[in-house]
């Protein structure tokens, strides 16, 4: 594989990082699903969601009325062949109400609700570049979700 060969592929599944935060927030789920393998694998705090069907009901049973946003900053992507990649991210995720009844206002917060970073594996497809898994790894909460603590590792334990 050539340098330019290389390139293209981290900058495709960079862009498979960022397009996750922006479709996510935005609620763009079509979009969103279209970033997954078939068998894609997403690693939730709430355990793993396989496929872009079940991905697609985890989304549509999100809270309604929430302002979400993620910001994903220090992508890292290491190709390892043709067809398969890994990455790493950090990433904070602020959630609030909005802060008017219209849904229009500045949602109000008081910090990010979880800091962490994401363990990618990624892999090409006849679409091209998808995710294979998306695990997160929690390294600060705001504070525990009624159902309990937050697990630091979503449902498996980083990867050498």
């Amino acid at each position: 594989m050539d340098r330019m060969e290389r390139i293209a592929i981290e900058h495709e599944c960079t862009r498979l990082a960022y397009g996750f935060c922006n479709h996510v927030d935005f609620q763009e789920y079509d979009q969103f699903v279209a970033l997954w393998a078939p068998d894609g694998v997403w690693e939730t705090w709430k355990g793993p969601i396989t496929g872009p069907a079940a991905i697609r009901a985890y989304l549509d049973a999100r809270p309604k009325g929430e302002v979400s946003r993620h910001h994903c900053t220090n992508v890292v992507i290491d190709v390892i062949d043709a067809t398969r990649a890994r990455g790493r991210a950090y990433f904070s995720f602020y959630v609030a109400k909005p802060g008017t009844d219209d849904g229009k206002g500045a949602g109000v917060l008081t910090g990010p609700a979880v800091v962490g970073e994401y363990r990618d594996e990624f892999k090409l497809t006849p679409e091209g570049w998808r995710f294979a898994r998306r695990g997160t790894d929690i390294a600060l909460a705001l504070e525990a979700p009624a159902s309990g603590p937050m697990p630091r590792h979503a449902t498996a334990p980083r990867r050498g």
